[in-house]
């Protein structure tokens, strides 16, 4: 059966998860509200309360925002869609760039981190996670003006993205559980890193063959007695 959320930001540093959890226990039993309600930690370390019913969800984040007021930022999760922007006006900052989205429709005031990323070549790209009917119409229109230049929108699809890790197409290196298929620096072997590596580092070779198969210092030595003996006439035998 499909559950309901409600998700209160995670608590500072001043306030442990425990004490959210028993402020919110007592607001629910303040109002009398019966209905069954499960909450668990996210990854982010947000907590998400879960109840049966839309009504139920709708009726909780009433009260919490009621009980919390502007303390704690509560919300309804709704469907949102990954949408990858292109070819950032390298001025743009990340205030710019969401009072910019924020433009072409008051869903994407929802939109609340944005990190702009750049790449070795120098563009600067993003991804932004907007509610579902905003983010499509970005999608359709491909091209936006941030900033005072154009940018490229395409949906973001994870599953095209190969795992740094194991080459595997589906989910990032972050979350991998495969083998290890990069290679190390120091040795060239794949499936370990240079962290792991117990090969030591190579020593130089201090004695290379030249072409002739005399060593470097051989050579050196050969030719300094060549100059001698045309220059002096001495003959020295080698």
């Amino acid at each position: 059966m499909r559950k309901h959320a409600v998700i209160l930001d995670r608590p500072t540093k001043n306030v442990s998860y425990s004490d959210m959890v028993r402020k919110v226990k007592k607001m629910v039993h303040g109002n009398n509200l019966t209905s069954e309600i499960t909450t668990r930690r996210a990854k982010s370390g947000n907590i998400i309360l879960e109840t049966a019913s839309k009504e139920q969800a709708d009726s909780l984040a009433g009260i919490l925002k009621e009980g919390f007021r502007d303390t704690t930022n509560i919300r309804r999760p709704s469907p949102t869609v990954s949408v990858f922007l292109m070819g950032i006006e390298d001025s743009v900052q990340e205030t710019e760039f969401k009072e910019d989205l924020e433009a072409f429709g008051g869903e994407l005031k929802d939109i609340r981190k944005v990190v702009i990323n750049k790449s070795r070549n120098g563009v600067r790209t993003a991804v932004i996670h907007a509610p579902l009917r905003a983010g499509r119409r970005l999608i359709e229109l491909k091209r936006i003006k941030i900033g005072w230049g154009m940018c490229r929108i395409k949906e973001f699809d994870t599953r095209d993205m190969a795992c740094n890790k194991c080459r595997v197409k589906g989910h990032s290196a972050k979350n991998c559980s495969g083998p290890e298929r990069r290679k190390c620096f120091r040795c060239k072997e794949a499936r370990h890193l240079i962290a792991h590596c117990t090969q030591r580092d190579r020593p130089r070779n201090t004695t290379k063959k030249t072409a002739k198969g005399s060593t470097k210092k051989e050579a050196r030595m050969y030719m300094s007695i060549v100059a001698i003996k045309y220059i002096f006439g001495y003959d020295y035998s080698i």
